[in-house]
């Protein structure tokens, strides 16, 4: 066994941005909705291995921040092992025109997953619907990790490890069609 030393730098401090306080560990994915009311400013952060979170907010103000979130899913108490791969990053986007955002889930395996929307504020909740499908084929849209600057991410002889570094991020792009 080697020797361990503790070494401290200096004295903890809160990191603070323009925008609020910032935060580093198994946050994956962020996004600034209206779920709480009409002119709400709401953040909602993923969080791999634990699920998505609803921080209720007007101003996104540190006070509001650092007020304990919701847990919209998987809901407390439940595992997060209901899609195909630990979670990456979420885009809020109304899949099934009903009106209010679900969430499109990107995987580590590069799989889009599906969280229908559950109830309204604040007994807000997603469920896990299934794998967002191809319309024509019914195949399971996935979009796995590629990069040419990197051919060989791993000792597998040219075949990449699907569990590293293939997630897709799903980004919200407004469409202008509602």
């Amino acid at each position: 066994m080697e020797n361990e030393e503790v070494i401290r730098l200096g004295e903890e401090r809160l990191l603070r941005s323009d925008f609020g306080p910032v935060s580093f560990g198994w946050v994956s994915s962020g996004s600034v909705v209206s779920w709480s009311g009409q002119d709400a400013n709401d953040l909602l952060v993923g969080r791999i291995g634990e699920g998505f979170f609803l921080y209720p907010s007007k101003t996104l103000s540190d006070e509001e921040l650092a007020a304990a979130p919701i847990q919209v899913w998987p809901g407390p108490g439940k595992p997060v092992t209901t899609m195909t791969s630990y979670v990456e990053a979420a885009a809020p986007a109304d899949w099934n025109r009903d009106g209010a955002d679900d969430l499109i889930v990107g995987g580590t395996e590069g799989f889009l997953n599906l969280l229908e929307r559950k109830g309204r504020f604040p007994d807000l909740s997603f469920e896990f619907a299934g794998l967002v499908k191809d319309a024509d084929t019914g195949l399971p849209f996935n979009v796995p990790y590629d990069n040419p600057n990197h051919p060989v991410m791993d000792n597998l002889g040219g075949y990449f490890d699907t569990s590293f570094f293939s997630g897709l991020m799903p980004v919200r792009y407004p469409s202008g069609d509602g």
